[in-house]
């Protein structure tokens, strides 16, 4: 919550938490003719519950308050009320709030869609030698990187841990380039696996070179499948389970392009399906190039990111994202930083000293 002093008017903004918890405060500010503004967000949910586990990293959900009309509600305890739905119309609203002698209430209407704040999210990589061959292929000397940041300086952190241990080391040359000034470098090759995020393919996989390698985790394209499947059957049909099996079992063994036929011929039930199942059909064509997992396999290569997983539970979670936790910026980059470089090298020498 924000106050501020404009002439003598106070101004507040207020999830509708907070007016829920401060109701009786109306009654208040009408008897009195306190010059107070009072903004709520009203997105359809209580919302401060839904920002604080977004902010502790658990799942983004809140309790439903229904239609609760907030103008009746001012209106009722004797302030006058206005509902802003369009954003165009929020500096009006204002204008007229401030214009006031008495207290006044703004309902600004912005939906459902409560945004994680993207600055509190913990990112993590990995990087390592993939050596051995299946199934006792393994990832070895992990390096970790983990930052709070947006995607854009993580991409460049990542890169760089990558460059260090070797990623854009020349290992061969080839033919002239274009202009015959000399040979093309041949760059070490690189396997980029990510869980589908699309910053990770425009950020970090762009850092390397035309050798790597992208993939993504086969867990995370077989819960698309699961989502399809019960949009497509319901939840817990048994059909449900016998298409998503099946599914999986054509990308496993076949790869996307006979999956990508079988969504073709998929036929939606209603109208939500349809769009389910349009979404999937865009999201496995753009990334089908990352899912040729029998050709991955043969080659020996990691197909599923299970070392990022576990280093985001073992490094982030069970340290940072306790009980009761809160960070601030400086505090959460440096625990962030100490963590990465012991556990990139836990050696007796380095956790001695």
């Amino acid at each position: 919550m924000r106050a501020a002093v404009a002439h003598r008017t106070r101004r507040r903004r207020r999830s509708r938490s907070h007016l829920a918890a401060a109701s009786s405060d109306l009654v208040t500010l009408a008897q009195h003719r306190l010059p107070v503004v009072i903004g709520v967000h009203h997105d359809g949910q209580i919302g401060m519950i839904h920002y604080m586990q977004a902010m502790v990293g658990r799942a983004p959900y809140a309790t439903e308050v229904g239609e609760v009309d907030y103008v009746k509600m001012a209106e009722a305890a004797g302030l006058k009320g206005i509902r802003v739905d369009d954003p165009s119309h929020i500096g009006l609203a204002w204008d007229e709030a401030l214009a006031e002698d008495g207290p006044i209430l703004i309902e600004f209407m912005a939906g459902h869609d409560f945004p994680r704040p993207s600055a509190q999210r913990f990112k993590l990589g990995i990087v390592g030698g993939w050596t051995g061959s299946r199934p006792d292929a393994h990832l070895q000397a992990p390096s970790y990187v983990a930052a709070r940041e947006q995607a854009a300086p993580f991409a460049r952190r990542l890169g760089a841990e990558a460059a260090r241990r070797g990623s854009l080391d020349v290992v061969d040359l080839r033919g002239r380039a274009a202009d015959g000034g000399g040979h093309e470098a041949i760059l070490r090759p690189v396997v980029v696996l990510g869980d589908g995020a699309k910053w990770i393919w425009e950020e970090v996989a762009a850092s390397f070179g035309s050798e790597r390698t992208e993939i993504v985790d086969w867990w995370h394209g077989a819960e698309h499948l699961w989502d399809l499947s019960k949009a497509l059957h319901g939840e817990s049909l048994s059909e449900t389970a016998a298409w998503a099996e099946h599914a999986k079992h054509v990308l496993w063994r076949h790869g996307p392009v006979p999956l990508l036929a079988l969504l073709r011929e998929t036929i939606a039930p209603n109208d939500d399906a349809l769009k389910v199942l349009q979404r999937e059909r865009g999201y496995f064509t753009t990334n089908a190039l990352r899912m040729q997992y029998p050709r991955f396999r043969q080659q020996g290569l990691p197909v599923a990111s299970g070392a990022v997983e576990g280093g985001a539970k073992h490094l982030v979670q069970q340290r940072m994202k306790r009980a009761g936790m809160r960070w601030s910026e400086l505090g959460a980059r440096a625990i962030l930083h100490l963590r990465c470089s012991t556990l990139s090298d836990p050696t007796f020498d380095r956790l001695a000293s």
